[in-house]
Formats: structure tokens, sequence, C-alpha cells
């Protein structure tokens, strides 16, 4: 089911790409990549661990929708940016670099265990892992981002109500 809608994410963002931009594209891409080659042991687990990324959409999109309504700068959409930037901060950067760092620990071990019931194609491991250190990096330029837009929307508000 993931797999499905993060290819669904990525035609959409694809095809509508001056508009969404390259980084929404190469999160489409990477996340349709990931989750549909995560269909051996080794990655359920994480896979849905993974999924609590998406936490953060529904305030993403709170902001949007006010944006589109003309309620930039509301103290509702001031509420709405905190707990984007609260849920994106501490679920994809807090416990998403942890949870990456403890998955990329499992892998090691697998590759020097060379269990043969986890053998799992090299180049299927590397595709999903460089798909998950993108979106890390990604999730880093993204944050970055957000606090410079929620600086620059309200407090520059602060500074014209003076």
């Amino acid at each position: 089911m993931s797999a499905g809608y993060f290819l669904w994410d990525a035609a959409v963002c694809l095809y509508h790409i001056r508009s969404t931009g390259i980084g929404f594209a190469l999160h489409g891409v990477a996340c349709t990549i990931a989750y549909a080659w995560s269909q051996r042991p080794f990655v359920h687990y994480w896979a849905v661990l993974f999924l609590l990324y998406e936490l953060s959409t529904p305030f993403l999109n709170t902001v949007w929708f006010m944006d589109k309504m003309g309620y930039t700068g509301s103290k509702r959409q001031l509420v709405a940016g905190i707990g984007l930037l609260i849920t994106f901060f501490v679920i994809r950067l807090c416990c998403g670099f942890y949870w990456t760092l403890s998955w990329w620990t499992e892998i090691y071990q697998l590759l020097v265990q060379n269990a043969a019931d986890y053998r799992v194609p090299y180049s299927q491991i590397f595709v999903i892992v460089a798909a998950n250190a993108a979106l890390n990096a990604l999730n880093l330029v993204w944050f970055y981002k957000m606090v410079d837009s929620v600086r620059k929307r309200f407090l520059s508000a602060d500074k014209r109500s003076l």
C-alpha cells in the first residue's frame, strides 16, 4: 500500500515538477524505490518506523492550505507551523537519524554474518540505503527551509505591528 502511494506521489511530483520542485520529486522517487524493494525480512520493521515520518504531512498541508485561503501569517497558521516544526524535528530528525543508524547497523551485521536466510543482492541494499541517505539529507534541507519560512513570515509580521 505504501509503495503504491509513493508511486502515485512520485508520478504527480514528476509531472508537476515545475511547481512542486526537485525535492518533492526526489522524495517520491526515493520512497517508491525504498518501499517497492522493502519486501525482504531485514526491512519490514524499519519500513513501518520510517512511515512515521509522514506524521508531519497533515501540518504541512494545513500550512499550505492556509496560504492558499489567505490566512498567511495568521495565528492559526502559526500554530500549524509550530506543529509542523515540532513534529518534523522530533520524528524526521531526532527519531529518524536514530532509526537510520540502528537500521544501518543491522544491515552491516547482516552483511558481516552473510546469513543464508537473509541473502539480499548487494545492489538492492545499496539502492535502499542510498535512498534512505538522500531522504535524510532532504529532511535537513527542508527543516532549514521551514525554520527560515516561519522566521520570515512571523518575525517580519511582528516588526510591522511594532
